[in-house]
């Protein structure tokens, strides 16, 4: 947790953020897209989640978060950053991988659905 929130070790809400990501399971997801860092962060909405109630209530982070540490999802902030999270989840980049992509970018849907839905009988 230490490595792949570095920037953030130190700050005051390092350990209720490095608890919250290590209280249950995470999922990690490489999205493959054109300018895909930012189209996922507006996806996401901003990272408080009341503030995403209001900036952006069609966000992933107004519809699931919490607050600002529990905001539903992360979102690399930059292309490096992505560079660095990518290699701590998949090990290292796409081109250095020896599992490849099958993604073909036409034609594509993503559905994601949390394991918490399915088990609270609110999926549907």
């Amino acid at each position: 947790m230490n490595e792949f929130y570095k920037e953030h070790v130190g700050k005051e809400f390092f350990p209720n953020l490095s608890q919250a990501m290590l209280s249950d399971v995470t999922i990690g997801l490489e999205l493959v897209h054109d300018d895909a860092v930012k189209k996922w962060r507006d996806t996401l909405g901003p990272t408080n989640s009341a503030t995403a109630k209001q900036d952006a209530p069609n966000s992933i982070r107004a519809a699931f978060g919490v607050d600002n540490t529990l905001n539903a999802c992360h979102g690399s902030d930059s292309q490096e950053s992505f560079q660095r999270e990518a290699a701590l989840w998949f090990g290292g980049m796409p081109a250095q991988r020896t599992l490849k992509t099958t993604a073909v970018l036409n034609n594509c849907s993503l559905l994601l659905i949390k394991p918490h839905i399915v088990k609270e009988g609110l999926l549907g």
